[in-house]
């Protein structure tokens, strides 16, 4: 059976430096959600959950994980997370049966009321999303900056490539985090680091690429 549990961990070891298990949320949580909606939530969400569900810093820096009696199903989606100011929601298909099924997302615009996939897992999904939660508030340090296309790629290759949701790529080292979006003007950078000896580094390495 899949269990996405470590990798989680790592990840938020790697972001903020230690992990505790009371940063997640109890089974007794997740088994009460099931039985008021009637759902199985997926594993590799429920691993998410078990692991770092109640962990504030990253979970509702910018978008908001929901807890458990705040889940929610809609139009047969399982709805998990809100996006800032609640522009869009991310949940997957209640009735999938997948342990880690793909993830879809609605905007909550008028104009836009399908879900749409974001072609990509859950577990992968909730790895990048902490690396952009990361960078988006839930590191002590954070900035932004503009690279030209022909820096970024050379600033990159000293990074470990996450992953990425849509055209979001995040990046790391160990307590650092980087997350590209390409723009008309380049790249746009968000980057953080867990403390202040991280963050100067990342600064010197963006004045050596020139950022603008």
């Amino acid at each position: 059976m899949m269990d996405f549990k470590e990798r989680y961990r790592s990840a938020i070891r790697s972001l903020i430096g230690q992990y505790y298990p009371s940063d997640g949320v109890s089974e007794k949580n997740l088994s009460a959600m099931e039985m008021r909606l009637q759902v199985k939530i997926p594993g590799a969400l429920r691993d998410y959950y078990l692991v770092s569900g109640g962990l504030l810093e990253l979970n509702e820096a910018y978008h908001r994980l929901l807890h458990p009696n705040r889940i929610r199903v809609e139009d047969g989606k399982l709805i998990f997370m809100e996006g800032y100011q609640n522009a869009v929601v991310w949940g997957s298909d209640c009735l999938s049966g997948e342990y880690d099924p793909i993830v879809y997302r609605e905007d909550r615009s008028p104009a836009h009321p399908e879900w749409i996939s974001e072609e990509i897992s859950c577990s992968d999904f909730l790895h990048v999303m902490l690396y952009w939660q990361s960078v988006s508030g839930g590191m002590e340090f954070q900035g932004s900056a503009m690279l030209s296309d022909e820096n970024f790629r050379k600033m990159r290759r000293d990074w470990e490539y996450v992953g990425g949701i849509g055209s979001l790529k995040a990046y790391q080292r160990y307590r650092m985090a980087l997350c590209a979006t390409a723009s008309g003007e380049g790249v746009s950078l968000m980057y953080g680091a867990s403390d202040r000896g991280a963050f100067d580094l990342i600064l010197q390495e963006l004045r050596e690429y020139g950022s603008v």
